[in-house]
């Protein structure tokens, strides 16, 4: 397994980021911590783990790893000079260059959401039994098409969605489903962060691949960090469903 290291572009967006960052990973584990507490305390180790991986996911933001490295070589034009008798003449001349295309998945961004949704959504098939699953296959589907169809491709942007999208969809079919409380949000976290990463990157790169990578020769799954759809659509989930 590759990992690479992608610090923010400048000194003024690592100051932003080191500030605003941990505000919105605090909320939301002031959301999931007081949810957790009560529900009864043999579930407090596995939620504290939830929220150590979300306090530490805005350092991990920095991290991706590596699922998938191509080689190309590509044709580049340039302006060459040749000198005839003592004069430099401009040609049109054709350089070969090398490049690797990355694709990667954030770890802060991408990986820590899903593990915690993962986490929140075992606690809650343990707390309420069987009909959480099929609460949440409704909402990761539902959330998953809404995502998908509200995407599109941007050039110099990659993939967009409508922010609101994959949340309200998460929260709205969970709270007409089953109602509002802890196990809901729960599940509407797990089912808007993998219907958001379903929707918006999985599929779109399954379509879209060779489009997307031609725009750039590094592109990261939850690359944003905590401020990626992905990351912020299961904070909104859980909140909007509590």
């Amino acid at each position: 397994m590759k990992i690479v290291k992608t610090p923010p572009s400048s000194p003024i967006l690592a100051r932003v980021y080191g500030v605003m960052a941990p505000l919105l990973v605090l909320g939301l584990i002031w959301a999931i911590g007081s949810a957790g507490l009560t529900l009864p305390p043999r579930y407090w180790a596995l939620i504290g783990l939830a929220l150590l991986l979300l306090a530490m996911s805005p350092e991990l933001s920095f991290f991706n790893i590596v699922i998938r490295e191509e080689r190309e070589t590509i044709v580049r034009p340039v302006i060459g000079t040749v000198v005839v008798f003592g004069l430099p003449l401009p040609i049109p001349m054709n350089v070969l260059e090398e490049r690797t295309r990355i694709l990667a998945v954030n770890i802060g961004g991408a990986v820590v959401p899903v593990v915690v949704g993962s986490i929140l959504l075992y606690i809650s098939y343990q707390v309420s039994g069987p009909r959480v699953i099929a609460l949440f296959l409704v909402a990761l589907l539902v959330t998953t098409l809404a995502t998908f169809a509200s995407s599109k491709v941007i050039p110099g942007v990659g993939i967009a969605v409508p922010w609101l999208v994959p949340p309200l969809a998460s929260s709205t079919t969970v709270a007409l489903m089953a109602g509002t409380g802890v196990v809901q949000a729960f599940v509407a976290y797990a089912a808007g962060v993998m219907g958001s990463l379903l929707g918006a990157d999985v599929i779109r790169l399954l379509i879209d691949y060779d489009r997307l990578m031609s725009m750039t020769v590094f592109a990261s799954i939850g690359g944003v960090g905590v401020f990626d759809g992905i990351f912020l659509t299961g904070a909104l989930s859980l909140i909007l469903t509590l």
